[in-house]
């Protein structure tokens, strides 16, 4: 997903209204080879408050930190939420609030996986995935992973109800993965087999040079696809800032402070979020000898 470089997608909203775009690529300026990303989509059952399973529909997002999920999908679980205001920053510092969360447990459809889950609740995640319908056809997917697949209609257009952040994303990936034909990969996780990439979209009509681009106005986290400073500006940010801290050691060996084009400080807490993949990664190292045994090896 990407955010077109204009003033009106830099300002924040505390409206959680934001203009998203998502993008389809021109393969070889060849208007019949467009292509769109594929990104990980999962169905999996949340518990209600009656502890029976509710399907939802799920994008895995391993750039997020936290989890999320929509109005519409929390009301109907019919769980009683807490308040709990955080700002959810993107790329570009977009941001969007959240006034509630909501916790519950969430099971897999295929496996013998659970978790516990706090998700924080927003009014849209994004615009149904994928954007158009996909050829699976031509995919030769196998039968043991047709029968697998996490998502069964992950080429049709569909809403999406939660995203499971980096959390999550890690812990649930098997690590076990395959190619198909067109380039897209299967990844095997404990919600089943997902599929991510470059893929042609099926019965498109949409004959545009270059970069296809589609506004929403919808909330999600953007990414940028074009820096927003001209090369010029950049070169003189540049020049000014080996001016204002260039220096000269006793070794005569210069020294120049690591440039940010923004303030370190809207990482957040990524040292916390470090630790916790690391533990993740640990814990699934003790559960499984073999895969650690694999990972000394080649690690």
């Amino acid at each position: 997903m990407f955010r077109p470089p204009t003033l009106a997608n830099r300002q924040s909203s505390s409206t959680q209204d934001q203009h998203v775009v998502t993008y389809v690529e021109q393969a070889n300026n060849n208007p019949s080879a467009l292509k769109q990303i594929m990104l990980a989509t999962a169905v999996l059952n949340l518990t209600n408050s009656t502890g029976q399973q509710t399907p939802c529909r799920a994008i895995l997002d391993s750039g997020s930190q936290v989890c999320l999920i929509t109005k519409e999908c929390a009301s109907r679980l019919h769980i009683s939420g807490v308040q709990s205001t955080i700002s959810l920053a993107g790329i570009g510092s977009v941001t969007a609030k959240t006034g509630t969360t909501i916790s519950t447990t969430m099971c897999s459809r295929l496996r013998d996986y659970e978790a516990y889950i706090n998700f924080h609740v927003i009014d849209s995640i994004t615009t149904k995935l994928p954007i158009h319908r996909v050829n699976i056809n031509q995919l030769n997917i196998p039968d043991t992973i047709t029968y697998c697949l996490a998502d069964p209609g992950f080429h049709e257009p569909g809403n999406i109800d939660v995203l499971l952040g980096a959390e999550l994303f890690y812990e649930i990936l098997i690590g076990e993965g395959k190619k198909t034909q067109e380039g897209t990969v299967l990844h095997n996780t404990c919600l089943g087999w997902v599929l991510t990439g470059s893929m042609p979209i099926a019965n498109s009509h949409m004959c545009m040079p270059g970069l296809l681009i589609q506004c929403q106005s919808i909330s999600s986290l953007a990414l940028t696809d074009r820096p927003t400073c001209s090369v010029k500006n950049v070169q003189s940010i540049v020049k000014s800032h080996f001016t204002r801290t260039v220096t000269q050691e006793h070794s005569s060996r210069f020294v120049v402070q690591l440039p940010f084009l923004r303030d370190p400080e809207l990482l957040g807490d990524s040292k916390f979020m470090a630790q916790r993949r690391f533990f993740n990664l640990e814990r699934k190292m003790n559960q499984d000898p073999m895969l650690a045994q694999e990972y000394k090896i080649h690690g």
